[in-house]
């Protein structure tokens, strides 16, 4: 078992794993079987590449919307506005809103699948703990915060754990429990989570093609590690049978165990090919741009929502602004809405006006 898991382990050092720094790194397994960073050879293209935190602008947002479906179409749409290359997860809702951390990358490098360092580095992290993590060329902080992970680059006024706290808003940092992370150490922990964090949030970080991609390249990056570890399996059995036929009756049953997680492992890999499917699919067939998004972006420049529900074939709104009667006579004069209305009576709330509207999308036709 313990050759096993080595051999399985090894086997990440040829899913083409790259680290872009200053410099383009690529992870390889050493001879005394620790993983670590090597300059890249001319002529590498990884299918997986990590990008230092140098090479994309990242940002986190709330959402008041606990439909997670309707929060990526929104936020499809708002990068949709964008130059070049997004990226963006989203979290569990909690308490009616659902929170997202979004990435717009300067270098993909022809890569299948690009996963910003702090994502990596922080998305298992416990909450306000920090990590400072040294590259060769940059130190980063990295917190993970209930709406999401939020890092910058040591340098300027930044230069330790509470400055990066003022500096980025988040004030109950842990600063006792700060840890750091050395390059070496990067090397070691990307071996480990990166697979993890692959079979949870491997869609979400495709590189979106401009041409549609042959379906075993474009799957190659998620699966290789599952695969690989599948193929090594049956391997290392094979030869050992082979080797020890006589007690091959006691071999089936020490193995038991470890194909039943070779079975678990090809399942995930299905079900994960079925999801990117569909994705893809959808991506391709559904419109983002839908009517009562093109209503909303206006109002959520003039209000502050709460809620946001369908209920009965109505969108009913719940929130404060300045002035609510300005909101419901926008709504009346958009000509993709009807039938809209206050809900309850407008109430007062220090500077604001705390308002419940409610509308229906006029039928295309």
């Amino acid at each position: 078992m313990n050759k096993f898991i080595a051999l399985t382990r090894k086997s990440v050092a040829y899913m083409g794993i790259g680290y872009l720094d200053t410099k383009l790194y690529r992870l390889v397994d050493s001879v005394d079987g620790e993983f670590t960073w090597q300059e890249a050879e001319q002529g590498f293209k990884p299918n997986v590449l990590i990008l230092s935190r140098q090479h994309y602008h990242e940002s986190c947002k709330q959402y008041p919307i606990e439909n997670t479906a309707e929060v990526k179409k929104l936020i499809r749409l708002e990068l949709s506005a964008n130059d070049g290359l997004s990226q963006f997860v989203t979290y569990k809702q909690q308490d009616g809103k659902t929170a997202s951390n979004q990435w717009q990358l300067n270098e993909v490098l022809g890569a299948k699948i690009v996963v910003p360092e702090s994502f990596l580095i922080g998305y298992k992290r416990p909450h306000f703990d920090v990590t400072e993590f040294q590259s060769e060329a940059t130190q980063v902080y990295v917190v993970n915060t209930p709406q999401g992970i939020v890092s910058t680059v040591k340098g300027g006024m930044i230069q330790d754990v509470n400055a990066f706290s003022m500096a980025s808003g988040v004030r109950t940092i842990n600063s006792d429990d700060s840890s750091l992370m050395s390059f070496q150490q990067f090397a070691v922990f990307t071996a480990a989570q990166l697979p993890k964090l692959l079979a949870q949030y491997g869609v979400s970080l495709l590189v979106k093609q401009e041409k549609k991609l042959d379906f075993q390249e474009l799957v190659k990056p998620l699966c290789l590690t599952l695969g690989g570890a599948i193929s090594l399996y049956l391997v290392v059995s094979s030869a050992y049978l082979e080797l020890q036929g006589y007690r091959i009756d006691a071999q089936i049953a020490d193995n038991t165990e470890q194909v039943n997680q070779a079975l678990s492992i090809q399942n995930e890999y299905n079900m994960l090919t079925e999801k990117l499917l569909r994705q893809q699919a959808f991506i391709e067939s559904q419109a983002v741009k839908t009517s009562f998004w093109f209503v909303l972006e206006p109002l959520m420049q003039q209000a502050k929502f709460r809620t946001i529900r369908f209920r009965n074939d109505r969108y009913v709104l719940n929130g404060e602004t300045k002035q609510a009667t300005k909101l419901l006579d926008m709504l009346i004069q958009d000509p993709l809405v009807t039938d809209a209305k206050f809900d309850s009576q407008i109430r007062k709330s220090r500077n604001n006006e705390v308002f419940t509207i409610s509308f229906r999308l006029k039928e295309a036709g």
